[in-house]
């Protein structure tokens, strides 16, 4: 509820509301009642399971390298080694979880389903952005992982 008021009072132009109190009271009258302050946290589910689905990719990503490369499964990895395999973990969840992401945006903007992206634009349109998302969280994961 409170990202939806954040959300609103960043995207609201400075005098259509004069606090918190007017922004909830605007979104409550204009946006549909007491829903609309939870508009887009359906797919807010999966965005939340990203760590989770990226761990789980690093960890395999990491032992199928090991067997690879004829060392045990319990070996650590190099920090190189690491970074790479947590950049894969991340790519993998954000690719994942991206139209989720995007339901939740839609939602919570009013502009749309990701049904109607899908009839216009196809895949291409679920998909549009995700080279940025990708790449601006990518660094400090595949960091965090090779330290």
């Amino acid at each position: 509820m409170l990202y939806v008021i954040a959300r609103r009072v960043r995207v609201l132009q400075t005098n259509e509301v004069k606090g918190p109190l007017d922004t909830i009271s605007l979104i409550y009258r204009t946006q549909g009642g007491i829903g609309a302050f939870w508009r887009g946290m359906s797919g807010y589910s999966m965005v939340a399971a990203r760590p989770a689905i990226s761990q789980a990719v690093f960890d395999q990503a990491k032992r199928a390298y090991l067997v690879r490369t004829g060392r045990s499964i319990t070996s650590l990895l190099t920090f190189g080694e690491a970074l790479a395999c947590g950049a894969v973990g991340r790519f993998a969840a954000t690719v994942i979880c991206y139209p989720c992401f995007k339901l939740k945006v839609l939602a919570q903007s009013g502009k749309g389903s990701l049904a109607e992206v899908w009839e216009k634009e196809g895949a291409a349109g679920v998909y549009k952005g995700l080279c940025v998302t990708v790449l601006v969280p990518c660094q400090p994961s595949c960091i965090r992982r090779g330290s």
